[in-house]
């Protein structure tokens, strides 16, 4: 039994594949091109030390996300490409998958957060712990990555590659501007200020994409789960910014438990336990 795979039917057949996966390739090379130019004009402006230095702190920036997302989205995108032509299931299942990110990664993040100053000295050494407050503000954007990043998937499962590249280039694009201008006009401190505003316009942006083109809608509880988390995350930033010694561990401390405990309380109340959640997170089908 033979099968040809360059007949005119296959092709036609695999017409549609074959556009997502040339937008999905385009987009990565857009973002690879505009992670070195990034790097290319931090050395023009701060030399081979600035360069490094942002190099430390963007590895643990990209690095977190990575590990907190693998687990979670292991099946996410099968399932959601399978759903994504009936709205009310894709819709929910989109809400359902942020509201997990939410219940899941802020306690993590926020205690990220307040360790970064032992971390990162203790992963590097001493003469990075310059980029320790650049860091800490761009990881708060992390919490807008759990809503934006399940939704800049819609895209991808509905074959609309035009709409994720349009949500990929204003990434890269505001990446490349805004970290630049931070480091010129306030240094690292700038650059962390303008990572966290690149996850805002992240999230406006995959947002208004999935709204206008595939009629998506958030749920109210997310914004319900985002809200009571919102002021110990506003503590918690505030105390980054302003404190130190043990003031800054002390609420440091209250605030990731507070976040802690919003998230246990809201997951016992949806019967969720933290042993079906770690069964759920690791489960391999």
């Amino acid at each position: 039994y033979r099968v040809s795979t360059l007949t005119a039917d296959m092709l036609r057949e695999a017409r549609e594949l074959v556009r997502v996966g040339i937008g999905y390739v385009c987009a990565l090379m857009l973002a690879s091109c505009s992670v070195w130019y990034l790097y290319k004009l931090l050395f023009d402006c701060g030399g081979d030390v600035a360069v490094g230095l942002f190099s430390a702190g963007y590895l643990l920036i990209t690095m977190l996300p990575q590990v907190l997302f693998a687990a979670l989205d292991f099946d996410y995108y099968p399932r959601l490409s399978g759903v994504c032509g009936k709205k009310e299931k894709r819709d929910a299942m989109v809400n359902e998958h942020i509201e997990v990110h939410l219940l899941v990664q802020i306690p993590v993040i926020s205690f990220f957060i307040l360790l970064l100053p032992v971390l990162i000295p203790l992963l590097y050494s001493t003469e990075f712990s310059t980029v320790v407050l650049m860091t800490q503000i761009a990881l708060f954007g992390l919490v807008l990555n759990c809503i934006a990043h399940p939704i800049s998937f819609l895209p991808l499962a509905k074959g609309d590659r035009t709409a994720y590249l349009i949500q990929e280039c204003v990434h890269d694009i505001s990446l490349v501007a805004l970290v630049c201008g931070g480091y010129i006009m306030y240094g690292f401190e700038g650059v962390g200020m303008a990572m966290l505003a690149v996850y805002i316009i992240d999230l406006v942006t995959v947002w208004s994409v999935a709204r206008m083109r595939l009629g998506f809608e958030i749920s109210p509880n997310v914004l319900r789960y985002f809200l009571l988390n919102l002021p110990s995350l506003l503590l918690l930033a505030y105390s980054v910014v302003m404190f130190d010694g043990w003031l800054y561990w002390v609420t440091g401390m209250l605030c990731a438990a507070v976040s802690s405990a919003v998230s246990l309380s809201l997951m016992k109340r949806q019967g969720v336990t933290l042993m079906k959640l770690f069964k759920r997170l690791f489960a391999r089908k």
